[in-house]
């Protein structure tokens, strides 16, 4: 159940980052809101299904962990580049290409589950 909220909140947060991105005007307060509370389910979430993880795999737990953080710094300064009206098409792929790499090491690291 817990790797089924996980990957919903991560659907979530990837259709709200890039709504909020795409977004033609700089008002995107109410999606920075919504990113950050979904930060908070996936980090609860994710300590949660961390513990039966490390037993399985723990460098590849220990990166998986190091490059959600390095998401969550990434997809903060995307909205601050946004705010400031500073956001190209670079930093909008490296949002993307972390998300890609998150999913993908999440992925392995639960073996492929919950979809197999």
């Amino acid at each position: 159940m817990y790797l089924w909220i996980h990957l919903i909140a991560a659907v979530l947060l990837l259709l709200v980052v890039m709504f909020a991105l795409t977004k033609k005007d700089n008002h995107i307060t109410p999606y920075v809101i919504t990113a950050r509370i979904l930060y908070v389910v996936m980090i609860l979430d994710g300590l949660k299904i961390l513990i039966p993880a490390i037993s399985r795999n723990i460098p590849l737990s220990i990166v998986k962990v190091v490059f959600a953080i390095g998401l969550i710094g990434i997809i903060e300064m995307m909205f601050a580049s946004k705010m400031k009206n500073q956001l190209n098409s670079k930093k909008v792929w490296l949002t993307l290409g972390s998300f890609v790499v998150v999913f993908i090491l999440g992925f392995m690291l639960a073996q492929g589950r919950p979809f197999i």
